[in-house]
């Protein structure tokens, strides 16, 4: 059976090893899946990376232990686990509701390449922008009385400056 759970894509072996022990976790996977009905929710790790020193147990050695990030879309939430790869097991999970981890670079691109080619960026700017002068590509966003903020959906807000003014595309 798969997993419902998209991967970082990666080449490095430590990354790629955390996040196949991580999806194999009761507990990691917890909220995978809808409760009620067994539908697959979409989840994607969105960030894999050597845990900081301070939040690594005692008992495990600093550079085994990798900290991984993965989103749920319907359930706007986040899901962090530690994992040792010395002794191939899930340490610590922790559940934040509505939040939303860093978002990775295959997601800043396509926000990039959707803002620059929307209509209404390219109206209110005057000309069609490049991906390079966006600003802020990959900050998340959940802008003040805007549909992304009440949706709570995951968004992040490309920035583009002309003149003395700024121009956000919220992107969901």
């Amino acid at each position: 059976n798969k997993i419902p759970i998209l991967l970082l894509p990666s080449n490095d072996a430590n990354l790629i090893s955390a996040q196949e022990i991580a999806s194999k976790n009761s507990q990691f996977c917890e909220n995978i899946y809808d409760k009620k009905t067994r539908q697959a929710y979409r989840n994607e790790i969105f960030n894999v990376y050597p845990a900081r020193p301070q939040e690594i147990p005692k008992e495990f050695q600093q550079g085994n232990v990798y900290k991984l990030e993965m989103y749920n879309y319907a359930l706007n939430l986040t899901t962090t686990g530690l994992v040792d790869l010395a002794s191939k097991q899930v340490v610590k999970v922790d559940k934040m509701p509505a939040s939303q981890p860093d978002i990775p670079n295959h997601l800043k691109e396509l926000a990039l390449k959707i803002a620059v080619h929307h209509p209404e960026v390219i109206k209110a700017l005057g000309y069609q922008p490049g991906e390079e002068e966006a600003l802020m590509a990959n900050t998340k966003t959940a802008l003040n009385q805007t549909k992304c903020e009440r949706s709570m959906h995951l968004c992040v807000a490309p920035t583009f400056i002309k003149e003395d003014k700024a121009l956000w595309a919220i992107v969901d």
